[in-house]
């Protein structure tokens, strides 16, 4: 009996791309993070996160004008996506913008599935 072999995976695939970017942020590799969401951005304009993600690798590399370029590109692309809106508000928050982070919070929880907004909720109150 023939063994069926799946299809190697693609690495310039949206999704693995991005998922290999998070990885890649998480252990201190913001260049190649980088690299990889811009794949995932090129196989998907609308792909929000990899946009915040890749904003966020900005942020580590003290390039905060492309991080928000990024930031406010992925809240276009993807407005329906409250991460979006939490990692922008996050940045805007460390950067003395209360008012924005306090807008970009409450569109994040104005999206948000009710058990996500009840905990944002409570994020946008220790803000204040």
């Amino acid at each position: 009996m023939a063994v069926a072999h799946a299809a190697p995976a693609d690495p310039q695939h949206a999704a693995a791309a991005y998922e290999r970017g998070r990885v890649l942020l998480k252990i201190g590799e913001p260049q190649k993070a980088i690299a990889d969401f811009t794949v995932a951005i090129l196989r998907d304009a609308k792909f929000g996160r990899a946009l915040a993600k890749r904003g966020e690798a900005k942020i580590i590399l003290n390039n905060w004008e492309g991080a928000f370029m990024d930031f406010d590109a992925a809240v276009v692309a993807s407005p329906q996506d409250y991460e979006v809106f939490v990692i922008r508000s996050t940045y805007r928050f460390k950067r003395g913008e209360l008012a924005g982070a306090v807008a970009d919070m409450e569109a994040a929880i104005a999206v948000a599935d009710e058990a996500t907004a009840s905990q944002l909720r409570a994020m946008l109150e220790k803000m204040k």
